[in-house]
């Protein structure tokens, strides 16, 4: 990625900011910058738009809660195929979701943002509901292994508000998504458009998850620790659900 100081820090996105409006909170304190982090994001939402939005205004506000701290958020590679739309995820931070490329990210040293529930999870969408899915998800826990990342469970409150979703021929849209890797969520924003609706957006990142380096875990151990992962991530919504809402 080839992330543009001038856009991230753009008035036009802080604007967005102000438009939901956005909230970033970190639980405990201050992250150690000298460690590298796997932040494991849900819920995806039908677009992960706060996957733009956590970029966004970078320096007034990433760069506060967490100083010395720099990221590249992992996109599906297809995303990246789509004229403009790369351009701006890559001025962003963001980067392929490939094996490869979140490889390369972190043996330059810096962390990586991954959205897990991927596809699986866009499709899920239901607006009104809290819907994630982790199971069989080890991925992102095996990678945080290798290269002795500390993993960070983040919950984002609001995306399941944006839009108003829509469920016609989800056998077909399922299909789909599994054969093709492409999500194909109906739904609409305001005015029957794809604007969003302005709901609070309250992204909340939990304490990490100390984590040693394992260039070969056991796949006992990799889903030992994505269940402890599991275990953080509930508990995070848990504190959290009834102050946000």
């Amino acid at each position: 990625g080839r992330p543009i100081e001038a856009v991230r820090n753009s008035r036009l996105f802080q604007t967005v900011w102000e438009y939901f409006p956005v909230s970033l909170q970190r639980e405990g304190a201050e992250f150690d910058p000298t460690r590298q982090y796997v932040f494991g994001i849900h819920q995806h939402g039908a677009l992960a738009m706060h996957r733009g939005v956590i970029s966004m205004a970078r320096d007034q506000r990433w760069h506060k809660l967490f100083p010395g701290i720099e990221t590249r958020t992992l996109v599906a590679t297809s995303a990246l195929m789509v004229p403009v739309l790369r351009d701006l995820f890559l001025a962003l931070d963001s980067v392929s979701a490939s094996r490869a490329t979140a490889e390369h990210v972190l043996n330059n040293k810096l962390s990586v943002q991954v959205f897990p529930g991927g596809i699986k999870e866009q499709m899920m969408y239901q607006s009104g509901r809290e819907r994630i899915y982790l199971r069989g998800r080890l991925g992102f826990v095996k990678l945080a292994m290798r290269y002795g990342c500390d993993l960070v469970p983040v919950y984002s409150f609001g995306p399941s508000n944006m839009w108003h979703s829509m469920n016609p021929f989800k056998s077909v849209r399922d299909y789909i998504a599994n054969k093709f890797r492409v999500a194909m969520p109906i739904f609409h924003g305001r005015f029957y458009t794809l604007l969003p609706r302005a709901v609070p957006l309250d992204i909340v990142f939990g304490r990490p998850i100390p984590v040693d380096k394992n260039e070969n875990p056991t796949i006992e151990q990799v889903r030992a620790l994505h269940d402890l992962f599991v275990e953080r991530l509930k508990e995070l919504f848990d504190r959290h659900k009834a102050r946000i809402g």
